[in-house]
C-alpha cells in the first residue's frame, strides 16, 4: 500500500507522454488525498493501473486522455492520416 502524507501533485497524480509508459503491479493500491486530476496521457503515453481502474488512483478529479494517449486499453482517437 502507498500512503500519501501531505502530498501536492501540481496537475496530475501520473502522467505518460511521448512513449512513456507507468506500469502498476497488481496489489499496489493507495490511499490518503491528492487534490489533482488523477492521470494524463497523450502522444503514445500508457498507463496500466494494474486492476486498479480509474477509481483506484489518487485524486479529486478525472484523468484525460487525449490524442493517441492509452489508460487501461481506453484510448484517446489516433490521429487521422492525411
Amino acid at each position: 500500500m502507498v500512503t500519501l502524507h501531505d502530498a501536492v501533485f501540481l496537475t496530475y497524480f501520473a502522467e505518460a507522454n511521448r512513449d512513456g509508459l507507468i506500469d502498476i503491479d497488481r496489489g499496489v493500491s493507495f490511499s490518503g488525498i491528492a487534490s489533482t486530476a488523477k492521470f494524463h496521457v497523450e502522444d503514445y503515453g500508457r498507463i496500466n493501473s494494474g486492476g486498479l481502474g480509474i477509481d483506484g488512483l489518487p485524486g479529486g478529479r478525472p484523468g484525460v486522455i487525449e490524442v493517441s494517449g492509452e489508460f487501461d486499453s481506453m484510448r484517446g482517437d489516433l490521429p487521422k492520416a492525411q
